[in-house]
């Protein structure tokens, strides 16, 4: 039988995996060539003392390998899973997120598929061009020597989305076959809020300000009736970020098309901002400054015609969702792009190695340094 890993990392998400991993592990644990690869990504949520308090006789027995980095600020779904993947023994490696449940006999059900195709696939459950299991998403199998071959997960990814996605396609250009799982019993999951899949993230954690840039003053509540929107995102150490996105509707129910929202990177702009007494002064590179004033509230205006006239603020009280919304959507659609052109092979993934950093494992003080550095 193979060896297999079933690797899980989390950042701050301990309610999530204090359902699941205990389930999980309960529910495989006969297999007997199995390991779960934990990799605590700098939680702040009390995880640590959980494994320590009720998993400790998992880990003595080997079948549980707990691992902590104290290094990341922020959260990163492909340098964390490269850690872990790293780390990982097995021949077989297994991705199964927090919040999601492995299912009954998995490990034998993915040992079972080896042995039926052979090492040259892909577990997953991703259909061509449909996800019809968004929070299994990013449950997959594969041999290990796909990882090191595809160069792990494209660490240049920020934030939420197309992360899976893009290492799915990477694996299709190597001309390996996808296994569908189509079991219900593999597809369980906790139900959570979108605010819990990008509240680690650098952007949410980095961002002071959001609002909508345009001619005249939006309503908040039409904001989907309208095919374009100019975004302007103010983060903590005064830049920001403005981003335009585009609707295509022919690409609206293809969800590996972002729901047909896109960004234009050749009109994105950047700078650095300041709040004046009386407004919002925008500096964008190469000094044009442009100086927005209070209209009311949370709403600027400027005569300036070489800009928007008018800014909107979404306040994340107020309007929490379409804040959380926009959040999602800009890494997303910026993933997305980078995702496009991992899949053409114009650039190299992971230049300078993937999965680099520096673990302990099992609440030994022994600093342990993993990854590949390319340049090592």
């Amino acid at each position: 039988m193979r060896t297999i890993s079933i690797c899980t990392v989390i950042m701050n998400r301990l309610s999530h995996l204090r359902q699941t991993l205990p389930v999980n592990i309960k529910e495989n644990i006969n297999y007997p060539n199995l390991e779960f690869v934990l990799l605590d990504y700098n939680s702040t949520d009390g995880l640590e003392n959980w494994v320590r308090s009720g998993m400790m006789p998992h880990i003595e027995r080997g079948i549980l390998k707990y691992y902590r980095t104290d290094e990341p600020t922020h959260w990163s779904m492909n340098h964390s899973r490269n850690i872990a993947l790293s780390l990982a023994t097995g021949e077989i490696v297994c991705l199964v997120d927090a919040d999601n449940y492995a299912g009954p006999g998995y490990a034998f059900w993915i040992n079972s598929v080896f042995e039926q195709h052979g090492d040259e696939i892909l577990v997953t459950t991703h259909g061509d061009s449909t996800l019809p299991h968004g929070d299994q998403g990013g449950k997959m199998a594969f041999h290990r020597k796909y990882f090191n071959i595809l160069r792990g997960f494209d660490e240049s990814f920020d934030g939420y989305g197309m992360d899976d996605i893009d290492f799915i396609g990477r694996m299709e250009r190597e001309r390996i076959k996808k296994v569908l799982i189509s079991d219900p019993a593999f597809f369980r999951c906790v139900p959570h809020p979108n605010i819990d899949r990008v509240q680690n993230g650098y952007l949410m954690k980095n961002l002071f300000g959001l609002y909508i840039a345009a001619d005249t003053e939006i309503d908040l509540n039409d904001i989907l009736l309208y095919s374009k929107h100019h975004i302007l995102y103010l983060l903590k150490d005064n830049s920001f970020i403005e981003e335009v996105f585009e609707f295509c509707k022919p690409h609206q129910n293809d969800l590996y098309l972002t729901g047909g929202w896109n960004i234009n990177p050749a009109l994105g702009k950047k700078g650095t901002y300041t709040f004046t007494p009386s407004g919002l002064s925008l500096t964008y590179k190469g000094m044009t400054t442009i100086q927005y004033n209070w209209k009311r509230n949370t709403v600027l205006f400027t005569t300036d015609p070489s800009s928007m006239r008018v800014l909107t603020g979404i306040s994340p009280e107020v309007n929490r969702e379409l804040f959380i919304m926009l959040s999602m959507a800009y890494s997303d659609c910026r993933n997305r792009l980078k995702y496009e052109e991992n899949i053409r092979g114009r650039v190299c993934v992971n230049a300078d190695g993937w999965g680099k950093g520096t673990v302990c494992m099992n609440f030994q003080d022994k600093k342990i340094k993993v990854g590949t550095d390319v340049n090592a």
